[in-house]
Formats: structure tokens, sequence, C-alpha cells
């Protein structure tokens, strides 16, 4: 699984609705929890370009 924050996951779903998502930290004193996405192919490349690119429209 590879760690991504909240703004690259509405990105994600942008282009791959369907995004399988893990989601830690969900109590209250947990400050923030994290995102992790399953790297397949098409995730990876996606988020290769939104991490280059910085968007996708």
């Amino acid at each position: 699984m590879i760690e991504i924050n909240k703004w690259e996951e509405k990105q994600l779903r942008k282009t791959i609705p369907n995004l399988c998502v893990a989601r830690t930290g969900k109590s209250k004193k947990a400050k923030r929890g994290k995102i992790y996405a399953e790297p397949t192919r098409k995730v990876l490349s996606t988020l290769k370009r939104i991490r280059e690119v910085g968007y996708i429209n």
C-alpha cells in the first residue's frame, strides 16, 4: 500500500471512482489519519501524473 494525502485521493477519484483505500486513525485521540491506496498500475501512473503536474482536469 502506498501513502497518499487527502488532496491526492480527491484527484485520483476523478479518474478512478472505485479507488481502493485503507484509512488509519479514526479515533478522537488521533490527530490525523493516514490514507493508503492499493498500488495498481493505473493508480501508480495517475499518481505520478498528479505529483508531476499538480492536478488533473
